[in-house]
């Protein structure tokens, strides 16, 4: 996950599943759904002002979605975005 300020009153997301990840676009969009849904939950907890671009590596796939989201919190964390 990649984080900078954007000078604006609220965050942009984008979400990256290539291929690395898996040749199969249902395995793909899967992952991206996950994500994204993940981070609609986390969204009222993310101060403002960022743009954020999220990678999914392929031990993704093997992953659930519990792992998953703990992953992303964590990242939040690092990335010093989420209100603590």
């Amino acid at each position: 996950m990649m984080c900078n300020e954007n000078n604006l009153t609220y965050n942009r997301f984008g979400f990256v599943v290539s291929l690395a990840v898996s040749k199969k676009a249902v395995i793909r969009n899967r992952i991206r759904r996950r994500l994204y849904v993940i981070v609609q939950r986390l969204f009222p907890t993310l101060r403002p002002g960022y743009d954020c671009v999220v990678w999914a590596y392929p031990e993704a796939v093997d992953l659930g979605y519990q792992e998953i989201e703990e992953y992303v919190r964590q990242m939040f964390e690092r990335t010093r975005i989420l209100k603590l």
